[in-house]
């Protein structure tokens, strides 16, 4: 369904602290991702979610025009950000944040 595959979408988001980078490697090309973005192509997703690229396609064009995704960029493969992305993960300042408050 549209909604299994929203979710989905957020279990493949590059989650990571805001200004880390990921690069990938797409048909010989090399493709920085950031934190909130997926970079994965129709055909996988089709294959992934059952549909076809045509109907992926579709998807993610209408999750864009109701503004939840930004499309940066769709070749050598889609990369897209998820607008509302929030961090499951946090690096950076957790472990003094929740010693602070254990302390007291």
């Amino acid at each position: 369904t549209k909604k299994e595959a929203l979710l989905d979408l957020h279990s493949l988001v590059f989650d990571a602290d805001e200004g880390e980078i990921a690069t990938v490697e797409a048909r010989g090309y090399f493709i920085n991702i950031y934190p909130g973005e997926v970079a994965r192509g129709y055909r996988y997703l089709a294959g992934r979610w059952g549909w076809t690229k045509k109907t992926v396609g579709r998807f993610l064009e209408n999750l864009e025009e109701v503004g939840h995704v930004k499309i940066r960029t769709k070749k050598p493969l889609t990369v897209f950000k998820l607008v509302k992305y929030v961090p499951r993960l946090s690096t950076k300042g957790n472990a003094k944040e929740t010693q602070s408050d254990l302390e007291g």
